[in-house]
């Protein structure tokens, strides 16, 4: 996964000229280029926030 947004952010985001543009690929289909998406991702401001407690976050191998 390169962008953990839902879809109507990524709309709004394009919409505002904040996310790169999806390329036509044929009839009804688009996507994105890749180079494009991590450039975007790169060009974004590092969190210095943690992940919430209860997200799952280094609990690889707990059972549920």
């Amino acid at each position: 996964m390169i962008v953990a947004l839902s879809e109507s952010t990524i709309d709004n985001l394009e919409k505002a000229g904040e996310f790169p543009r999806r390329r036509k690929i044929s009839n009804g289909s688009v996507g994105y280029l890749v180079r494009e998406l991590e450039e975007w991702a790169e060009s974004r401001p590092v969190s210095d926030l943690l992940p919430a407690p209860d997200c799952g976050y280094g609990r690889a191998g707990k059972s549920k």
